[in-house]
């Protein structure tokens, strides 16, 4: 069984790197429309700051109590289960706050697109990550347990 502290930090790093290949999409994508980096690293920082409140809100409680051995942790789940994550627990922190305040009620789904691609990309990112470190941890710490 792998110890909840290396569970943890298992999913810290995947959502670290979940976050950095959505921003480096979401760079990309304003670096094409615009040709101007400028407000880019205010968009980074609170994208940083929304991915770990939204880590905290809805991927640690499934980190501490679900087991790793859970068919939840299945690389081919968890990319989906994280794209979904990611974006209900945007809309629930910001996205309808877009939505009112920014477009004054008249916001579409497109318009919120852009913004919303950036949660989904990296709760997909991180739950695949994730998935794939704790199975290749679960496997060395089986290849490294004494036999029976």
């Amino acid at each position: 069984m792998i110890a909840l502290s290396r569970r943890i930090v298992l999913a810290i790093g995947s959502m670290i790197l979940g976050w950095a290949c959505a921003s480096a999409i979401f760079t990309g994508w304003i670096y094409a429309l615009q040709h101007d980096l400028r407000d880019v690293g205010v968009t980074l920082f609170y994208t940083a700051i929304f991915a770990a409140a939204g880590w905290v809100i809805s991927f640690l409680p499934l980190v501490v109590f679900v087991s790793p051995r859970a068919p939840l942790w299945t690389s081919r789940r968890l990319p989906w289960i994280g794209a979904v994550v990611g974006f209900v627990v945007f809309y629930a922190l910001i996205g309808r706050v877009f939505v009112k305040e920014v477009w004054g009620g008249l916001g579409s789904w497109i318009e919120l697109a852009p913004y919303a691609t950036h949660p989904i990309v990296t709760g997909a990112v991180a739950g695949f990550v994730y998935s794939i470190l704790l199975r290749k941890h679960s496997e060395s710490r089986r290849e490294l347990a004494p036999e029976s």
